[in-house]
């Protein structure tokens, strides 16, 4: 992997659907109160079970739809017996990063530039994936702009899933796949290695 920062570039597609049916920007456009959304539609990491590709689609569509059933477009507080309106203005959905399927650090850093540049302006970057992989681009973006932002600042990772994707090298796939994503991330300058962890196992 290269060490060097990615020169972001717009997506060559944009999504049909926007996450909660929100704006559609640039990640260059949100603010620090703000969320900003990163699609990752890639699982060409993945080393069986394809298909989470369109997750990132798929979420957004879902949310969209949820968005037009709401009544008037407000929510009733139980608490108040009051409809609420949405909050406005605190989500934009940033597109889809790159991806290049037969070049894995060419989408690592399209990946790891949108949320690196969401960071560094003190944003929240929403990752949607995508396999397992998508993680790390994601985690080592956010280092980046962390760094950035706070160079004395560490983070922490909770990964829940039936497995620990701590493999160094998977066959093959090498060292940048859906099972090495926890190993690469737990290698960023800025992680906090001495948090206590929590494993999840799903039971089957």
């Amino acid at each position: 992997m290269t060490a060097a920062n990615a020169t972001f570039h717009p997506p060559l597609c944009q999504p049909g659907y926007r996450l909660f049916d929100g704006p559609l920007g640039d990640v260059a456009d949100v603010s620090a109160d703000q969320i900003g959304v990163v699609g990752m539609p890639s699982d060409w990491t993945h080393s069986s079970r394809l298909g989470t590709r369109f997750g990132p689609e798929a979420l957004r569509r879902a949310t969209t739809l949820l968005q037009s059933m709401r009544p008037q477009r407000t929510s009733f507080d139980p608490d108040t017996n009051r409809l609420t309106e949405p909050a406005k203005n605190w989500l934009v959905d940033c597109g889809d990063a790159e991806i290049t399927a037969q070049d894995v650090d060419a989408t690592t850093q399209a990946i790891a530039a949108m949320t690196e540049g969401l960071t560094t302006a003190g944003a929240i970057p929403l990752a949607l994936g995508g396999d397992h992989y998508n993680s790390f681009p994601a985690c080592l973006g956010y280092s980046r702009g962390l760094t950035k932002r706070a160079p004395n600042a560490r983070f922490g990772y909770i990964q829940v899933d039936g497995h620990l994707d701590f493999f160094d090298r998977l066959g093959a796939w090498g060292s940048h796949n859906h099972a090495t994503n926890a190993r690469r991330i737990s290698e960023l300058p800025n992680i906090r290695l001495n948090a206590p962890s929590l494993a999840l196992e799903c039971l089957s």
